[in-house]
């Protein structure tokens, strides 16, 4: 039998690798039908690969594919909460994590928003009142996926009316 690497979990950021590099193997990913000793992946699941040896024995490994390496944050610096349907609320997205908490505070370092969800959107009002043009700090926290621990992203959006 080939020797084969133990299965393993991975993220999607790079490439698959079959195993070490040996010429008296031959691979077949059975989501591709690709025969080559690394595959470049798009989504998460799972992936086989086949190995087979000079011998004609083969065995299977199987690669777990769960989000990408490092979690990544866009954030908007600015929006335009003026009710024209553009622009209109301040979110995040995150690629690789998921959102826990959006906080904002005022320039005085009061907070004026805060919202535990999944997908926190700020409409630019302070209890109900449109703030003011001007720089608002804001703390995300989130979760990877590939770990329990809640990790904060710092920026400054700007409210332009």
């Amino acid at each position: 039998m080939p020797v084969v690497a133990a299965d393993e979990t991975t993220c999607s950021d790079k490439p698959l690798i079959a195993g070490d590099f040996d010429s008296n193997l031959t691979y077949l990913w059975e989501h591709s039908g690709e025969k080559t000793r690394t595959v470049n992946i798009r989504e998460d699941g799972i992936y086989k690969v086949k190995i087979t040896n000079q011998f004609g024995c083969s065995k299977t490994r199987t690669i777990k594919v769960n989000g990408p390496c490092n979690t990544r944050i866009f954030a908007p610096d600015i929006f335009t909460p003026n009710s024209d349907g553009e622009n209109d609320v301040f979110t995040l997205f995150i690629l690789g994590g998921v959102q826990v908490r959006l906080d904002i505070y005022n320039r005085w370092g009061s907070i004026i928003y805060s919202e535990e969800n999944a997908a926190p959107q700020w409409d630019g009002k302070f209890k109900g009142e449109a703030c003011q043009t001007g720089n608002y700090p804001d703390i995300l926290k989130y979760r990877p996926l590939n770990n329990d621990s809640i990790y904060e992203f710092r920026g400054v959006v700007m409210v332009q009316r």
